[in-house]
């Protein structure tokens, strides 16, 4: 999950100016993947995230997303300063 990775990374470097985060999650301080998933369970997929497609490519569509890695569900939650102190904007492709 790129949106914990950037948001830790870039606590503390006076040249990162601002966060975007490109199709990922944007948790808040102490939200984990897990805890924002279980936000969207599959039986909403169509309605959350393929709103544009028409219903049956939306169900192939969720049947078919490959499972996420518990590497990536386990990572540490983002810290404040990642969070708080840059301005972050979310692009939603």
């Amino acid at each position: 999950m790129s949106s914990t990775v950037i948001s830790n990374a870039a606590s503390g470097l006076d040249n990162v100016k601002a966060l975007v985060f490109v199709a990922a999650f944007l948790p808040d301080e102490g939200e984990s993947a897990v805890t924002l998933s279980g936000k969207f369970p599959a039986s909403k997929f169509h309605q959350q995230f393929a709103a544009d497609v028409p219903e049956e490519t939306a169900a192939i569509m969720a049947a078919t997303q490959r499972p996420v890695a518990d590497a990536v569900l386990a990572e540490a939650p983002p810290s404040r300063r990642g969070l708080r102190l840059l301005p972050p904007a979310a692009i939603v492709t």
